[in-house]
């Protein structure tokens, strides 16, 4: 299946009363309103609806978010773009069925050098097989936004990201100006209050009394990381021109421990108190 015929395309968002919103065009919606919406059947009613929540749904929840969270107005954007990871799993299915024979082969050369690897790292393996059956079972949707100057500025990044089953909005991401020669001092006092601030804002609470911050900036940004109480990581990226979060994402899948030891070189910690 071809994944452009998977993806549901809005071509255009409207402010209605005066109040910012995104409008959705099903087979029951009034399309002389400007709104197009593109299904791969439209003779189907339920076209548009897989899993738990519809994509009218999603697009509803993610607009929303990118408002309250990133401060982006519909009216900012010119087109959504849908996409599910149960359609990516399907895809990938069908891509290895063209060529059993190599697939197979494939497989076989993966499995091998996993077990090697397990045998060589077993607290690395006990955590990959935990994140494995997570990945398993999640159904996540993503909501990509085509601001209306992207043309002007191909490098940005807008994004949603929903967990199907719960509704819950697992990351946001709004990255627009790119200064890779922007350096700034960093306050670490800003840091600190922005992460917990924003952490309040999305209902988490942060695990432990510190963060860790990368000790490099990247195109004028500082990525954050810490633990929620919940159990989950979750990473921050803050623009450091004004101290605002761009991107943020909780993650239910851990860190191999070889990992963490890298990370830790990278990173430095600030005390919450």
């Amino acid at each position: 299946m071809n994944r452009k015929k998977i993806l549901v395309w809005i071509l255009t968002l409207l402010v209605v009363g005066g109040a910012s919103g995104i409008t959705y065009a099903s087979e029951k919606m009034d399309t002389t309103k400007n709104v197009v919406a593109a299904a791969e059947n439209k003779n189907n009613s339920n076209a548009l609806k897989q899993g738990t929540m519809n994509d009218e749904e999603a697009i509803k929840i993610a607009a929303e978010a990118m408002k309250n969270y990133m401060g982006k107005d519909a009216n900012y954007f010119s087109q959504i773009k849908v996409d599910r990871s149960a359609d990516i799993a399907k895809e990938t299915q069908q891509l290895n069925k063209k060529d059993e024979k190599e697939g197979s082969e494939g497989e076989k050369k993966f499995e091998e050098i996993r077990e090697k690897y397990s045998k060589e790292h077993p607290e690395d393996a006990k955590v990959e097989a935990e994140n494995m059956a997570k990945a398993k079972d999640q159904r996540m949707i993503y909501i990509l936004f085509t601001p209306k100057n992207y043309d002007e500025n191909k490098m940005c990044n807008y994004s949603v990201s929903i967990d199907e089953k719960t509704g819950e909005i697992v990351g946001v991401r709004a990255e627009n100006d790119s200064d890779k020669d922007f350096k700034p001092a960093i306050v670490d006092n800003r840091i600190k209050d922005t992460t917990l601030n924003f952490c309040k804002k999305i209902g988490n609470k942060i695990k432990g009394n510190t963060i860790k911050v990368d000790k490099n900036i990247n195109f004028g940004r500082l990525l954050v990381r810490c633990e929620l109480d919940d159990g989950r990581d979750a990473e921050f990226e803050i623009n450091l021109k004004d101290y605002s979060v761009v991107y943020y994402q909780l993650q239910s899948i851990k860190l191999l421990p070889s990992m963490k030891k890298d990370l830790n070189n990278q990173i430095r910690q600030i005390e919450i108190n």
